[in-house]
């Protein structure tokens, strides 16, 4: 286990897994490469998926014979690309990863690790963010700031219930507010998520009605969830988008469409 204390400024791996809620991690592999820095969280579930990481991601395997399938050197490979580490599920009957993976990793100086079983997608993305804009790791609704608009950052259910007693202002904040459309690629963001609640939450069907390939939907879809605090993998959180999607083109409220806001 990591006993190094939690930091507050650019997140490490080593930081991360500080944190009291990864205080179980098991370091399979990579312990000098704890102060790799982390950006964000990629699923590494197909090996075309390694294709469309960005500099800084911890890589979600959910199978350890997916690193098999990469051939001889391929976390030499991924370590030589500037991912920050690659963190696998641990639950009941769940194999470790394969010996000859973990010596990879160990000779790249490349963080392999099994997570808690209550960690995983969206609690990694909630303590990435915590440690790279000092808000609160908790998985749990508490005070504090949104980095991205200086506000409380709010949780699916809230925003439905918010929406439930009739203030609509949440749901547009989070879903479709200024932070997002004032990106340069707001529409393009927005078609991707959209495609992707539309196609059931799959990122290849979503692709394939946009006539994009997959990876530049999954790198849409997580500028979106960067921005918005929200993580489509969670049925709620699709819920309340499709819900804010779904009221802005019906005009209940007035979500300006142009990317210049």
């Amino acid at each position: 286990m990591i006993r190094d204390s939690p930091q507050v400024g650019p997140a490490t791996v080593g930081g991360l897994l500080a944190l009291p809620e990864f205080s179980d991690t098991i370091v399979l592999a990579g312990r000098s490469g704890m102060g790799r820095p982390v950006a964000w969280v990629t699923r590494l579930d197909e090996l075309e998926d390694a294709l469309a990481i960005d500099n800084g991601d911890l890589l979600l395997v959910e199978e350890g014979e997916t690193l098999s399938r990469g051939g001889p050197r391929f976390l030499t490979r991924l370590a030589a690309r500037g991912i920050a580490g690659i963190a696998m599920r641990r639950s009941a009957g769940h194999r470790e990863a394969p010996e000859e993976s973990i010596r990879e990793a160990e000779d790249a100086s490349l963080p392999l690790v099994l997570l808690p079983p209550a960690i995983g997608y969206r609690e990694l993305s909630l303590s990435i963010a915590s440690l790279s804009f000092g808000t609160s790791p908790s998985f749990a609704a508490q005070d504090g700031k949104d980095p991205l608009n200086d506000r409380k950052p709010m949780s699916a259910i809230e925003l439905l219930a918010a929406m439930f007693h009739g203030d609509h202002d949440e749901l547009e904040r989070v879903c479709l507010g200024s932070s997002l459309r004032g990106e340069r690629d707001w529409p393009d963001i927005r078609a991707a998520v959209e495609a992707y609640l539309v196609n059931g939450g799959n990122a290849i069907a979503a692709a394939s009605e946009l006539g994009v390939h997959r990876h530049t939907i999954r790198a849409r879809l997580k500028r979106y969830e960067m921005i918005s605090g929200l993580f489509l993998d969670d049925s709620d959180s699709r819920l309340a988008v499709g819900l804010a999607f779904r009221l802005a083109s019906e005009g209940v409220f007035p979500v300006r469409e142009d990317n210049n806001a």
